[in-house]
Formats: C-alpha cells, sequence, structure tokens
C-alpha cells in the first residue's frame, strides 16, 4: 500500500513542491527524513511493539524542526500528518495526555492531523488524541482496504499541496479527507 501512496504521489503534478516521511515505530522510533515523493521508502514493519505515544511527539518535533528549516529559506509550508494504527501503544515513555498535547501544538501551529484507525480501538483512541472526527477514517485490515485508504491519503496529500500552492488552506485543520 505504501508503494500505492508513493505512486500516486509521485506522479501528481505537485509531486515538486512536496516532501514524505515515514516514521516506523514499533520497540524504537525510526524515521525516514524528508525526501521527495520518488525517494520514499515504501518498507514497512513493526515487529508487534508499537509506541504510538512516542512516535507522535518524536513526529511532532522532526516536523516543527523541518518547517522551521523550509520557512527560514522563504519557502511556503503546508504540513500534514497522517497516523495509522490499530491504536494500541505498547512501550512509550510518554503517554496519551502527553501525546494529545503535541497534537493540540501541531494544530495550532496550522499543521493538519489525521488518523487511519485499523479498528473500534484505534477510532477511540483518535478521539482521545483530540483528532477532529472529519479527519478520522476507519477502516479493516484487508489488503483492498488499505489501498482504497492509501488512495485517499495519496489525494488528500496531492488536495492540501494544491491548496498551499495557491495560499487557499489556512490554519482550520478541517477536512483533510475532503477532496
Amino acid at each position: 500500500c505504501l508503494e500505492h501512496y508513493k505512486d500516486a504521489i509521485s506522479n501528481s503534478k505537485q509531486a515538486d513542491e512536496m516532501m514524505v516521511a515515514k516514521t516506523v515505530f514499533n520497540g524504537t522510533i525510526r524515521t525516514g527524513g524528508y525526501v521527495a515523493p520518488e525517494d520514499f521508502d515504501t518498507n514497512y514493519n513493526a515487529y508487534g511493539t508499537t509506541r504510538l505515544y512516542d512516535a507522535i511527539i518524536d513526529g511532532r518535533k522532526r516536523m516543527l524542526d523541518y518547517m522551521e528549516q523550509l520557512r527560514n529559506a522563504g519557502t511556503n509550508v503546508r504540513a500534514c500528518m497522517v497516523i495509522l494504527t490499530d491504536g494500541v501503544d505498547v512501550g512509550s515513555q510518554y503517554r496519551i495526555g502527553d501525546a494529545r498535547q503535541a497534537i493540540e501544538d501541531m494544530i495550532s501551529k496550522e499543521i493538519t492531523v489525521a488518523f487511519i484507525a485499523f479498528g473500534q480501538d484505534a477510532f477511540g483512541i483518535a478521539d482521545q488524541l483530540g483528532i477532529k472526527k472529519q479527519n478520522v477514517k476507519e477502516v479493516s485490515n484487508d489488503e483492498s482496504e488499505l489501498r482504497r485508504i492509501i488512495d485517499l491519503v495519496s489525494k488528500s496529500a496531492i488536495s492540501a499541496s494544491k491548496k498551499a500552492s495557491s495560499g487557499v488552506g489556512g490554519s482550520d485543520d478541517s477536512g483533510f479527507f475532503d477532496i
């Protein structure tokens, strides 16, 4: 499914205006760094441990640091964090309240936060994290459904990039999936 995401983003008209990163969170947190869509690494394996809250906190810091670098270089920046999870956190040093605060901070800094929930447990976690309901999609964990949701994420990211390029969009953090 990540290959499908890469292809959709890479083949969009906005590809040269976009940077993407992937954070794999299991017993450790591994961020691939921001790259052009065509250089996106599609490998993934969580190995059963999921440090969800630590990954959100780490992702927030990395995203804000990178946004600051780009803005200092005179680049217009619009960022989105999309979290894909079953909602189970195992092994985080941070707690859900810390992750909620990080999400509130991102939203206050005009970063859209979206959530792909694999099952009802994850849907409840999205609510506890303070992610707006219109930015949450619940999906089943099968290949067809994963392809469908990754296609939606791709189109939503492309739409957000178009809005940023045209100066439309702003800071309302709503309707990421409204394309």
